[in-house]
């Protein structure tokens, strides 16, 4: 009677080490007699609970048979399965299956190798960005984005000074890590500053170290920040002058960087552009001040000449400055309320209600006794 063996099939390693962008290998024997003559892999880790078969693009499916000298037969066949490009979805488990046939009889086997896949550590070059900008006066976060599996240590320095990881002041503290939940091996290391100054503003110097399969891999990236305030606006809340005097309306801009563009508006009208049109009576003008300050500051002079009743209401400062490339803009109204003259002693005016009544009082009592 001829001699059977149903197939048997063993790997040569069940845990296979991986690196994305490099490639791997996959071995598994199929015995028996006759020689198995099937023998398939199959990606059980992209549809969980199911098997596809593999073989196609960058997976490719070698056999090698042996042949058995103590027994003149092929009885053995190493089936290995390449891949040439490792990617991070690869990793998980393979099975390799196999059968044989006699007599018109199947006997069928098959075993698991996992695919162990490491991502070397590496900054996400497309999403880092080397200048960020903060926020003088509020919270900031400076942001590594990076790859790597299993998570990197990160170590952030500041002009050459290494920070602690358990640094924890009021001024600044490191983040958690955070990794993306579609793409595991894809992180985030944040340096979360909690009141920024400008004594933030310099060079960060981020490192991220992690090993993959007893290799250590490194990588550095340097981050600029720069430190910008917003404007801040000084401007009286509200102005009272009589008629025909001049209005002399004075906006303070503190901001890093100084603000340049400074405006005047009334009724919505822009007071030094082609809309609003300045009257002979409107006046803008720059005003420099020598004083030390920590914040550049800039002025802007509006003034209404020979005011008169209709002058009266809201005016507003409008200064406009480029923030982190986002352009901020900030504003203040200014109400001002113009008092009506009545009357007129000599040559000198004044003002109508019982100041006016007084005078005129004084005035015939005078001529009376005269």
């Amino acid at each position: 009677r001829e001699r059977v063996e149903p197939a048997k099939i063993k790997v040569k390693q069940r845990k296979v080490p991986g690196r994305v962008g490099k490639p791997a290998t996959l071995i598994c024997y199929a015995e028996g007699v006759p020689k198995p003559s099937e023998i398939l892999w199959f990606d059980c880790t992209k549809s969980p609970g199911t098997c596809t078969l593999t073989g196609e693009g960058d997976y490719k499916v070698t056999e090698d048979p042996f042949y058995n000298q103590e027994r003149a037969l092929y009885d053995k066949v190493e089936s290995s399965l390449s891949i040439k490009n490792v990617k991070w979805i690869d990793g998980g488990v393979f099975m390799c299956a196999g059968k044989n046939f006699l007599q018109g009889v199947s006997y069928e086997d098959s075993a698991n190798v996992t695919l162990n896949v490491g991502y070397p550590v590496s900054v996400n070059t497309e999403q880092a960005l080397q200048i960020q900008y903060l926020t003088g006066g509020e919270a900031g976060n400076l942001v590594l984005p990076f790859y790597a599996s299993p998570p990197p240590t990160v170590t952030w320095s500041f002009n050459g000074v290494t920070m602690a990881a358990s640094e924890n002041s009021n001024s600044s503290s490191l983040a958690t890590q955070q990794y993306s939940s579609s793409a595991p091996y894809a992180g985030t290391s944040i340096l979360l500053i909690k009141n920024v100054t400008l004594s933030h503003e310099g060079t960060y110097h981020v490192t991220a170290t992690n090993t993959v399969h007893n290799v250590t891999y490194n990588a550095s990236f340097p981050i600029k920040v720069t430190v910008n305030y917003k404007p801040v606006i000084t401007l009286r809340g509200s102005i009272e002058v009589l008629e025909m005097e001049t209005v002399k309306l004075i906006c303070r801009v503190r901001s890093m960087p100084s603000v340049s563009d400074i405006r005047w508006y009334r009724d919505g009208l822009d007071l030094g552009g082609q809309a609003g049109g300045l009257s002979d009576r409107y006046d803008l003008r720059e005003l420099t001040v020598d004083r030390p300050a920590v914040l550049p500051e800039s002025y802007r002079v509006l003034l209404v000449k020979q005011a008169r009743m209709e002058d009266s209401g809201p005016y507003t400062c409008e200064a406009r400055s480029f923030n982190g490339g986002r352009l901020v803009k900030v504003e203040r109204v200014v109400h001002v309320s113009i008092g009506r003259l009545s009357c007129c002693h000599g040559n000198r005016w004044v003002t109508g209600g019982w100041v006016g009544l007084v005078n005129v009082y004084l005035v015939i009592v005078v001529v009376l006794v005269a």
